[in-house]
């Protein structure tokens, strides 16, 4: 196939991908809940999942994001502008005093199951 007949099948090409990715882009904004309107709220812990009325209604149920479980509240951010942005999760760190556990050896002791001994018959 000639270069000059290539070009306007590969130019369509590219158009029609882009057609694509900006509507898979715009689907991926809306809420989760209800698909009829766009994100516009961030929980405190970054994920912005719902529009307004579908986080207020998941907030009267829990305080905890149904993502990571970590505290929705505050809200970090509200507005339309939520939906372009790039959603951001921050982590919990551990405060400097927590305490570290070892972790179990083996399976049986990480779920509390004694170990099986042998006795000894003379």
């Amino acid at each position: 196939m000639p270069l000059a007949d290539a070009m306007p099948r590969l130019e369509a090409l590219v158009e029609a991908a882009r057609v694509v990715e900006e509507t898979a882009a715009a689907e991926e904004r809306q809420c989760d809940l209800c698909w009829d309107a766009p994100r516009s709220v961030r929980f405190a812990c970054g994920h912005a999942l719902y529009c307004e009325d579908c986080a207020l209604r998941v907030l009267e149920r829990d305080t905890k994001c149904p993502t990571c479980r970590q505290p929705a509240l505050p809200i970090a951010a509200a507005g339309a502008h939520v939906a372009v942005q790039t959603t951001f999760v921050y982590q919990q760190q551990a405060p400097a005093d927590a305490v570290v556990h070892p972790q179990p050896a083996n399976a049986a002791a990480a779920v509390g199951v004694p170990e099986t001994r042998k006795l000894n018959r003379s």
